[in-house]
């Protein structure tokens, strides 16, 4: 993984544009990390920008900064957790995301945090589906081009007729 710093000071457009910081982090990253882990993340700050624009009430500096402390934890996690032999998230990818993650002093950086984190999970899962790996063997026919089965006509199965006298539960 490139080791080019990321950095909140960093233009917004050079953050999230195509062959921008996030486009060639998704790149760099490819299959090593799960779009739903990644979702996780982007939901959880999500979740948070959401709520900061949503309600007047909401203080950036009492309530906001100190919930969005606990996305270290959520990635540290996603780093230790080992599945298939690998962590669900790289060191590196997480390293980033918690450095980034210190440098939010306001409300500026944490919006253009979230925009960021938008980008990359956008471009990640653009480069998950366009991977080789990630698109199914073709079939040497295809289904469209297989001749329909014909099955034999059935009839449609009578139903029984019940008497419609009560019968106690007996059948008569």
């Amino acid at each position: 993984m490139s080791s080019q710093p990321i950095s909140l000071s960093m233009d917004l457009e050079d953050l999230v544009k195509k062959d921008g910081i996030a486009d060639k982090l998704a790149k760099q990253i490819g299959n090593e990390i799960k779009t739903t882990q990644l979702r996780r993340i982007f939901d959880f700050v999500k979740r948070l920008y959401d709520k900061l624009r949503k309600s007047e009430d909401v203080n950036f500096e009492n309530q906001i900064k100190t919930e969005i402390l606990m996305l270290d934890p959520l990635i540290y996690y996603g780093m230790g957790r080992i599945t298939q032999g690998k962590p669900l998230i790289p060191r590196e990818l997480g390293e980033k995301l918690v450095n980034l993650r210190g440098e939010i002093k306001d409300e500026s950086d944490f919006k253009k945090f979230c925009k960021f984190l938008e980008a990359f999970v956008a471009f990640h899962k653009f480069y998950e589906k366009s991977s080789p790996q990630q698109r199914p063997q073709q079939r040497p026919q295809q289904r469209s081009q297989q001749r329909p089965q014909q099955r034999p006509q059935q009839r449609p199965q009578q139903r029984p007729q019940y008497d419609n006298k009560r019968s106690g539960g007996k059948n008569h």
